[in-house]
């Protein structure tokens, strides 16, 4: 997957650089993991887990589809790349949250 990612929203001077930078945006998006976990672990203690879980599967749903429709690097240049990094940390976020509030 990282391979497809890394053509898409970064140029393609070379390959080990797009994936390189692909790693990077994915390791930089778990620093949002942190957050996620506190926002909707606190909207789980007050309003309920099920009502964590359905925020956290609509914030996932919505980031995936706006990673979905951005344009590709080619067509909007760097916009591209600040755009699968603020989606990833969203869909990293909202993930978490609902997960871990699960699990605990």
């Amino acid at each position: 997957m990282a391979a497809n990612i890394s053509t898409y929203f970064f140029p393609a001077d070379e390959v080990i650089i797009q994936l390189l930078n692909t790693y990077l945006i994915m390791s930089i998006a778990m620093l949002a993991k942190p957050i996620g976990s506190i926002v909707l672990g606190k909207i789980g203690d007050l309003k309920g887990r099920s009502n964590s879980f359905k925020i956290s599967l609509i914030g996932t749903a919505i980031a995936s589809f706006v990673l979905f429709a951005t344009p590709s690097y080619q067509q909007i240049g760097w916009l591209a790349c600040a755009s699968l990094l603020i989606c990833r940390m969203a869909i990293c976020t909202f993930v978490t949250g609902g997960s871990d509030g699960v699990r605990i």
